[in-house]
């Protein structure tokens, strides 16, 4: 924080009031130390009255975004694309694009490590003062916006005041920033969670606090697809890690352990006619298997099953081997037949 001026505006002055204070021979004595002192004052108080100077580039699309390589406590990659925290000091990371509101802008990164603590991720001023000793929406961090979250989920927070909840975060989640019009909405895997109204320039920010964190900006949109239903082309599914799909979207395959919901990329509106079917072409009888109907932005889908709680307005059938029930909101239901491949 050397380029803010901030702690030495704070501290040498009261010093050299303090020196000024002394009885006369102590005074004297010390001459020399308080002129070297009122010097030093003098060249911190003028660097810290000078804003510190960011680039303010604009979007290029082949190029993305790009962090601001300014922390002492974070290492960038060479494309300005990684950060990774080597010093643990509460800070957030900028891009050095600046976008205006109205505007059409969208921000990514992946969770490369999360070292057992929390991260935050929003929109900062433009010229985002603090942004070297503050996380986004801390009381100190003027003009900050954002989320702050580590596995258990977390706060969206501004200018030190709580605005709602934010999900959980795990390694490989993308964290993003939308913006459409005068709107900005946070997002989780591509699910927005919290919209605000902004307007005028900003940046992006990443807070990273604990040595050992790890973030890396991903090129390109992440936003879950909005597909119309077409007759001809059916339903599709949309493709998330471990769950691939093939060429056409029509057939899933889950490639590693772990609790998640995959879905269409088509969203329909109730009431309404639709009817939606897949065949099980393997299950695992040690594992449930659940399908049913989600909400159109299903945020917590990357780490939760139709019927959690975490997984808002969703409702499902769960089933094994030997049967299973109805489920919704983690409650659970009657029963139902069990299932097999083929069925």
């Amino acid at each position: 924080n050397f380029y803010r001026g901030a702690p030495y505006q704070d501290v040498i002055p009261a010093q050299r009031n303090g020196l000024k204070g002394q009885d006369a021979p102590a005074a004297d004595s010390n001459k020399g130390l308080i002129e070297a002192l009122a010097m030093l004052a003098k060249m911190m108080e003028s660097r810290g009255s000078r804003k510190a100077e960011y680039p303010r580039e604009s979007l290029r699309a082949e190029r993305g975004y790009r962090f601001v390589d300014c922390l002492r406590s974070v290492n960038c990659s060479s494309d300005d694309k990684k950060a990774v925290v080597v010093q643990s000091v509460d800070a957030t990371m900028i891009t050095q694009e600046v976008v205006k509101s109205p505007g059409e802008h969208e921000f990514n990164v992946r969770v490369l490590s999360l070292a057992d603590s929390v991260i935050g991720w929003g929109l900062v001023d433009d010229k985002p003062d603090g942004h070297g000793n503050n996380v986004i929406g801390a009381r100190g961090f003027d003009g900050s916006l954002g989320a702050l979250a580590g596995g258990p989920g977390g706060k969206v927070a501004s200018e030190g005041k709580m605005l709602g909840d934010a999900p959980g975060v795990a390694v490989g989640d993308v964290l993003g920033v939308h913006m459409s019009g005068n709107q900005c909405t946070l997002t989780h895997n591509g699910a927005g969670f919290f919209s605000v109204g902004v307007r005028g320039e900003h940046r992006f920010g990443v807070s990273l606090g604990t040595e050992g964190q790890a973030v890396e900006i991903v090129h390109g949109s992440m936003l879950l697809p909005r597909e119309v239903f077409s007759e001809g082309r059916g339903f599709r599914f949309h493709e998330i890690p471990s769950l691939q799909c093939d060429a056409r979207k029509k057939r899933l395959t889950c490639s590693a352990a772990g609790k998640r919901t995959a879905f269409t990329q088509e969203v329909f509106r109730a009431p309404g006619d639709f009817r939606f079917r897949v065949k099980l072409l393997g299950v695992d009888s040690r594992q449930p298997f659940a399908f049913g109907i989600v909400d159109d932005n299903p945020v917590g889908y990357a780490r939760n099953t139709i019927g959690h709680p975490n997984l808002k307005n969703c409702i499902g059938a769960m089933c094994c081997k030997d049967g299973g029930s109805i489920v919704k909101g983690g409650q659970q239901k009657g029963s139902i037949p069990g299932v097999s491949s083929g069925d």
